[in-house]
């Protein structure tokens, strides 16, 4: 009932495992599988990495680039 005018979704994990993916991603991702007829867009966000800071900025391009359906498999925030 919360998501059902939801049509995108971001997910922001800290870690990201060698070989697997993000474990709060790959947990969302289950959950919203077993809700009959509904489809999300879950863009997978990787920050913090290596002690690097997330800015609003970031967040907010996040959310501007899921608008826009600008999706990624795993989009790394604050990486050079």
């Amino acid at each position: 009932m919360a998501l059902k005018n939801v049509k995108n979704i971001a997910v922001f994990d800290r870690t990201m495992p060698l070989g697997s993916t993000a474990p709060l991603h790959g947990e969302i991702i289950q959950i919203l599988s077993t809700i009959p007829n509904k489809k999300y867009t879950v863009q997978s966000c990787i920050y913090g990495l290596g002690g690097r800071e997330i800015f609003k900025e970031d967040i907010k391009k996040v959310f501007e680039d899921l608008d826009k359906d600008e999706v990624e498999v795993i989009k790394y925030i604050g990486l050079k």
